[in-house]
């Protein structure tokens, strides 16, 4: 599921709620990120942050090695 931040704690808290605890939540490192990682973690959500840069190093790929399930 994509989506987009919303403007407060609370609207985040509340979209958690669309989610099942086995989710995984990826975000970028940006200058803010702390606050929502940390609140998303509130929840016992897995979180993993990413370095834009090599993410889009990875998309933009021609070999993949990696796996969907």
């Amino acid at each position: 599921m994509r989506g987009k931040i919303l403007k407060n704690a609370d609207e985040l808290l509340e979209s958690l709620m669309n989610f099942e605890d086995k989710d995984l939540f990826v975000m970028e490192s940006n200058g803010f990120y702390e606050t929502i990682y940390d609140t998303i973690e509130s929840k016992d959500f897995k979180v993993k942050v990413a370095k834009p840069l090599k993410v889009k190093l990875i998309a933009y790929s021609r070999i993949k090695n990696d796996k969907i399930d």
